[in-house]
């Protein structure tokens, strides 16, 4: 392993120049270990960002849990373990725990926060759904932070502006401005329902809420899963929310090792040992 990375208390008082240098030495931590040793590098790749803000923005009495349960390695690294997990875990349905945690911090009055870190895997499973309705149907507040991990090099720019208007404290008081200022106008409730459908027909153009709308679910999204500001804006107006709400992180599956970035096959998914010059794997 190379130099040890920070623990995620000192994360919270670092420039994002020295938290872009922590990633990268994340990333160098997780290719070199999968190289010598096999594991899950494309994912584990794709996630940096998501763990280093998710560590930033709530502390350590906050419950996170994360999809894969003990194969995030960017919050093993960070948490200062040096042996990572190269073979598969049991998963354990993720949205409906972190529903059990809000539920019983509800119970005993306690205000920490409930995070799931999820995949694509976690949500489109029937049991993944379910629990997703539940916790529409509960008054327990889950933060659910979609990893939507993607191949290609590309993440669109149109989805970046969005999420910049989308995300800005500026842009959410606006919005309640404006409702206030039309209402007592004469038609100013009929003038707001009008600007709810077109704001419902140019999300569902531009801004493909996907699974999440069909719950009712606050969104906020899609995000730069690789830009620690966009990141950090939208989980602080996550927590500031009452209500669960879901932020939709679009990232690059294998970022930073060219090889898996460019792999369309998912070989880098879960691998055995390779040789990281050329990222072909070692037989022995």
């Amino acid at each position: 392993m190379k130099k040890a990375v920070s623990s995620p208390g000192s994360l919270r008082n670092m420039e994002y120049k020295d938290l872009k240098e922590i990633c990268a030495s994340i990333r160098e931590n997780i290719i070199d270990y999968t190289a010598e040793h096999g594991g899950f590098l494309a994912s584990n790749l794709s996630n940096v960002e998501i763990t280093v803000a998710v560590n930033r923005i709530f502390d350590k009495n906050s419950c996170t849990l994360y999809a894969g349960n003990d194969l995030n390695y960017a919050d093993l690294l960070l948490h200062r373990y040096t042996d990572l997990p190269n073979e598969d875990a049991e998963r354990r349905d993720i949205l409906a725990e972190s529903l059990g945690m809000a539920s019983a911090n509800t119970l005993e009055n306690n205000k920490k926060a409930v995070v799931a870190v999820i995949g694509s895997s976690d949500l489109l499973c029937s049991k993944g759904l379910e629990a997703l309705q539940m916790i529409h149907s509960s008054k327990n507040k889950v933060i659910i932070v979609f990893n939507d991990m993607r191949n290609g090099k590309n993440i669109k720019v149109l989805d970046k502006v969005i999420s910049r208007l989308r995300n800005a404290k500026s842009y959410n008081v606006l919005k309640e401005n404006v409702k206030e200022a039309i209402r007592p106008v004469k038609y100013g409730d009929q003038i707001i329902g009008s600007i709810h459908d077109l704001k419902g027909k140019i999300r569902k153009t531009i801004v493909d809420e996907g699974v999440f709308a069909q719950y009712d679910i606050d969104y906020i999204g899609p995000i730069n899963g690789h830009d620690l500001k966009d990141l950090e804006r939208a989980l602080q107006l996550a927590k500031e929310k009452e209500c669960s709400v879901v932020v939709h992180c679009v990232t690059i599956a294998g970022r930073g090792y060219d090889f898996a970035e460019k792999d369309l096959n998912r070989r880098f998914e879960q691998i055995g040992k390779f040789n990281r010059q050329n990222g072909q794997p070692l037989h022995f």
